[in-house]
């Protein structure tokens, strides 16, 4: 097996302390081949040791799917009961013409007086939101809870479903709210956006539902 590491030919088993006969440069070249094969094992059973925590978590979460069943779909409202952008902005299918005009004056007075700094926050918080398909893709990524056909029956898979047409609306009624305060250059937060979402997310932590839920926590 040492001579797959490029121990030279001589090495053999001589005695219980050197596998190899020869002058020092040879015992120098065993260690690196002894070292070699270390490190192998070394990384062979750290791989070993993170797929049995990966497994164990699968299990965890396995288990606990009944209870999120039971305690965190509650949780979603239904999309007739749940607020919507239109309940908080001018909507101008239900007050015509006149009355869309007269709503989004009254807000673009309001909105005069909110600081710069508030806007440059809610940007942020929108541009976020917006960037929602990058979001779900990384919780599908997570093999334990991951909606694996797009329409799955898990509690999982319907709780990602769910959160993210929550998450949906944040995003819609920030930039509406925005787009109608006439404050900012929606373009540039637009394109923003764009870019966001295009440029995607490199996710460096392993593919583990842990670390999703830990980063969603935060």
């Amino acid at each position: 097996m040492l001579a797959r590491f490029g121990c030279p030919s001589s090495c053999k088993p001589a005695s219980s302390r050197n596998y190899c006969s020869k002058a020092p440069a040879a015992a120098m070249s065993t260690r690196r081949c002894r070292s070699a094969v270390n490190s192998r094992s070394m990384v062979a059973g750290r791989r070993e040791e993170e797929e049995e925590e990966e497994w164990m978590r699968f299990e965890v979460l396995a288990h606990l799917e009944p209870w999120a069943e039971a305690h965190m779909l509650p949780l979603l409202k239904p999309a007739d009961e749940a607020w919507q952008p239109s309940d908080l902005l001018p909507d101008a299918a239900a007050l015509g013409a006149d009355g869309f005009h007269q709503a989004c004056l009254d807000l673009r007075a309001r909105a005069e007086g909110v600081p710069d700094a508030q806007l440059v926050c809610l940007v942020g918080n929108m541009v976020t939101e917006e960037a929602l398909p990058t979001y779900q893709s990384m919780s599908n990524r997570f093999e334990a809870t991951r909606d694996a056909t797009g329409a799955d029956g898990t509690a999982w898979a319907r709780w990602i479903r769910g959160w993210s047409a929550e998450e949906n609306r944040h995003g819609d009624v920030l930039s509406r709210y925005m787009s109608l305060s006439g404050r900012l250059d929606m373009r540039q937060v637009e394109r923003t956006v764009h870019r966001l979402i295009a440029s995607g997310m490199a996710m460096h932590a392993p593919a583990s539902s842990y670390h999703g839920f830990v980063d969603v926590a935060f």
